[in-house]
């Protein structure tokens, strides 16, 4: 009986010593959130609670992208250093499955801010001059592109380009003598019903013998060539009788026609009577 007696108390401490021992209830943490700057380090300090606890053994693992490095082994607390920026989040786990966890933000720091703002400094005004010469290049391009436009008279069958840059100045000279001078601005082809071109040319009158009031009209020439440069045709047109400074359309109906199917070009000149 008094081994019996014994068993009975040896199991009455062991169940007493099991219904005092205590789980872990809470894992503290002495910040939940916080943001540092890159190359800052900072401690974490893990409480488990209850202070009784029969394990209060705990588990870190940090979930940072090598945002952070861990600069610290003890259990309770751990210190960590910013290696870059962005996010981490450092856990703590118990022996009985309990978590407690912290965010950690990584921001630039002073020097990689500045960095960083001296780079995008860069790029925007790399791309100001790129859109810049972009630009200087496209209205290059658009005049080049205009002139030659103007420079096309008649597209098909019979094309015919025009020699002279404009604005062209163009002189009516009379025995030798300067009669009058026009600024040549534009000059078209017209094709009539029958394949034949009248010919339509614009300008402003520059200089008249007889001053400004005087009303000698501005004469043109101009001669048509083939691809092998060989004058083909020549023709002349005389302006309305307008002051100096006041514009003009020359006409001249019907002035280029059976030309056969080819490359030609057309230059204007001045027009010499007398000499």
């Amino acid at each position: 009986m008094k081994k019996i007696g014994i068993i009975i108390l040896a199991f009455s401490i062991l169940f007493l010593v099991i219904g005092c021992s205590k789980q872990v209830s809470e894992i503290v943490l002495d910040k939940n959130a916080l943001t540092i700057e890159n190359g800052e380090s900072f401690f974490l300090t893990a409480a488990v609670l209850p202070n009784n606890a029969v394990d209060k053994s705990v588990a870190w693992s940090v979930d940072s992208g090598n945002v952070l490095a861990v600069s610290s082994e003890n259990t309770e607390y751990k210190e960590f250093a910013a290696s870059k920026v962005g996010t981490a989040i450092i856990s703590v786990i118990s022996s009985n499955g309990l978590k407690a966890a912290c965010q950690v933000t990584v921001t630039e720091n002073a020097e990689e801010r500045a960095s960083r703002e001296e780079e995008e400094n860069r790029r925007k005004e790399e791309k100001a001059a790129k859109e810049k010469a972009d630009e200087e290049a496209r209205i290059v391009a658009a005049e080049i592109q205009a002139k030659e436009d103007a420079k096309s008279l008649a597209k098909g069958d019979v094309n015919i380009s025009l020699a002279n840059d404009l604005p062209a100045t163009i002189t009516y000279y009379f025995m030798g003598v300067r009669s009058s001078s026009c600024k040549i601005t534009k000059i078209y082809l017209e094709k009539d019903r029958i394949g034949w071109y009248d010919v339509f040319i614009e300008g402003t009158k520059t200089f008249d013998d007889n001053g400004n009031n005087g009303k000698t009209p501005c004469r043109i020439d101009w001669t048509i060539y083939n691809e092998n440069g060989v004058a083909v045709d020549s023709f002349n047109v005389g302006s309305p009788q307008v002051n100096v400074g006041e514009s003009f359309i020359a006409e001249r109906p019907a002035a280029i026609k059976d030309l056969p199917p080819g490359n030609y070009t057309l230059k204007l000149s001045d027009y010499r009577v007398g000499e």
